[in-house]
């Protein structure tokens, strides 16, 4: 069928030679011409502009009296075309935030619409209510002349810098990228300077997270240094625990979760474990107090959250005994740093600070990095320094989870911006309901809480006093 939609392909009124060789060679792929493909062309091409009445053949083209000079320059130098490796160069992409989810897409000049495949309009759905689709009037085909099967329309709202519009995108039935087309372009008077930008000295959000795109891809990472290992005390004796019961309504959430840490090889079964130990490790996690004098006073921030943090680390295979799980579906050795455990967070933070070690306008709390600069220009550059070295160390992003060049951030439960920090909304509301502690252990709690914010709180350890005494 492919070789037969490739030996029937004529050249088509008013369509050039260029054009008809692309096609050509797109239908080719899939012929499996192997060593004669470039005698297949060659032949196809004598034949299908023999066959539009134009001219009577290729190879006396040069001697024809009809035959205009930019015709035969145009044949001669596809001829050329056929016998040259031309370089495949990346789509230029580019992300808009469509009914509040972070959306890349591939710019097609070529559509008047903006077309999402299926698979992609089911995403839309993980943060609401999936649009319902309506039925349309008109068709779609490719460049190549197949129809594409339209699934229906429907209105998205759609972010572009401060514009935001409700537009219609197109759903089709056939898998591949989001196409923005010139509809959506025009009426979100998008910057072309700042799309097909490539080798300028300034920089945008979108040229830096198109870059660094791997860094945002599904799945789990893993790291590329040496594996995690604990530490435990040498006096440690193995120690044996029971599985605990897990409550009926927890039990399928538990199963669902084990399922895809086995599928990501982050837990292996296994028969015997004699070891659950306590756990000793040594590095020093940054005081709050260090990390938030660093941040007011910035004009923008970008903030990234690491996917599934831990269990990007790979485990030292000693390790791998101390940290055996006994749950009721069995025992699982694990193959990552694990959540839970008392070193964890310190064995955690020592990789990231290494990773970005040098990096001005970074703050850096576990999982958590903060990114600010003291103009959009140099904070765009910090941002693709640290994307780079995210990459280069095969860790990934939780997408959905970062927001970039944003006038506040929340940080640590504090909220920051140009003018300084302030507490989070949410926890002023939670420190003014609380009920009156009943029992020293929600005296404790509470006191804790408050404490956390104390640099909001003048006074507070002489307000204090009195409830201390009673601890």
């Amino acid at each position: 069928m492919q070789r037969f939609k490739f030996n029937s392909r004529n050249r088509q009124p008013n369509e050039t030679v260029a054009d008809y060789v692309a096609v050509l060679r797109e239908l080719a792929q899939h012929c499996n011409y192997g060593e004669k493909l470039k005698e297949m062309l060659c032949d196809r091409l004598v034949g299908g502009i023999e066959a539009d009445g134009v001219h009577s053949s290729a190879h006396h083209f040069s001697d024809s009296a009809e035959a205009t000079a930019s015709d035969r320059q145009e044949v001669f130098t596809m001829y050329s075309v056929v016998e040259t490796q031309i370089p495949r160069v990346s789509p230029i992409t580019m992300f808009l935030k469509v009914n509040d989810t972070e959306v890349n897409f591939e710019v097609d000049t070529g559509w008047t619409v903006t077309i999402k495949s299926k698979t992609e309009y089911a995403k839309l759905g993980s943060v609401g209510k999936l649009p319902d689709l309506k039925d349309c009037s008109f068709n779609l085909k490719t460049y190549m002349g197949e129809s594409v099967k339209i699934l229906g329309t429907t209105d998205v709202m759609v972010r572009y810098g401060n514009q935001v519009r409700e537009l219609p995108v197109v759903v089709v039935s056939t898998e591949g990228p989001n196409l923005l087309g010139r509809g959506w372009i025009k009426e979100l008077d998008i910057c072309w300077s700042a799309v097909n930008q490539v080798n300028t000295e300034s920089m945008t959000l979108q040229d830096v997270l198109s870059r660094y795109e791997a860094v945002f891809k599904e799945g789990l990472g893993t790291w590329t240094g040496p594996p995690a290992k604990i530490h435990v005390d040498k006096d440690a004796v193995p120690r044996y625990y029971k599985p605990r019961p897990v409550p009926y309504a927890l039990k399928k959430k538990v199963e669902v979760e084990l399922e895809r840490l086995l599928n990501d090889k982050i837990l292996k079964p296994v028969k015997f474990s004699e070891w659950a130990a306590p756990i000793l490790e040594q590095y020093p996690i940054p005081k709050l107090k260090d990390l938030l004098e660093k941040l007011a006073g910035d004009e923008k921030y970008s903030k990234l959250d690491l996917s599934h943090a831990y269990q990007q680390v790979s485990l030292d295979e000693a390790s791998k005994r101390y940290v055996t799980l006994n749950i009721h579906k069995g025992l699982f050795t694990v193959n990552r740093l694990p959540f839970g455990v008392a070193s964890s967070p310190a064995i955690f933070q020592r990789i990231m600070e290494g990773l970005l070690q040098g990096i001005s306008g970074v703050t850096l709390y576990l999982d958590d990095i903060l990114i600010t600069g003291r103009s959009d220009q140099e904070h765009l550059h910090t941002l693709s320094e640290v994307l780079k070295c995210l990459k280069d160390g095969r860790l990934r992003l939780k997408r959905e989870k970062c927001a970039f060049m944003q006038r506040e951030a929340d940080f640590l439960g504090h909220r920051v911006d140009s003018t300084g920090l302030r507490p989070f909304p949410n926890k002023m509301k939670a420190l003014q309901k609380a009920p009156a502690p009943q029992n020293v252990t929600k005296l404790k709690a509470y006191l804790g809480l408050l404490n956390y914010y104390h640099r909001f709180l003048p006074n507070l350890s002489t307000l204090l006093a009195p409830l201390d005494n009673i601890l």
